[in-house]
């Protein structure tokens, strides 16, 4: 195997592609959402599956029922007014919130 030295512009190449790649190594991880926008954002997604559901007979309509009441499907307008003024303060967990709101999570 022949090895050759690295050209400058391949030196400058390699040296970018580390510093770059440390660069996102060195980039602090986003602090976890509050556990209150979290639960919130899990139970969106939920309601909004069971929202697509099809009831085709009594049964399956019974577990999309019990579904929605545990998951309290009926009240998430309401708890996410009150999240969205919790953490006004806080841009992630707004956004958390109506990305969970619009479907973009």
């Amino acid at each position: 195997m022949i090895v050759r030295p690295l050209s400058s512009a391949g030196f400058a190449v390699l040296v970018l592609v580390l510093a770059a790649a440390g660069a996102e190594a060195a980039q602090p991880a986003a602090p976890p959402l509050p556990k209150d926008v979290k639960a919130f954002v899990d139970r969106r997604a939920g309601c909004d599956h069971w929202a697509g559901e099809e009831p085709y007979d009594a049964d399956r309509r019974q577990e999309i029922a019990r579904a929605t009441r545990r998951l309290r499907c009926d009240r998430l307008e309401r708890d996410e007014r009150r999240l969205l003024k919790r953490h006004a303060g806080s841009p992630r967990a707004v956004e958390a919130v109506r990305e969970a709101r619009d479907g973009s999570l």
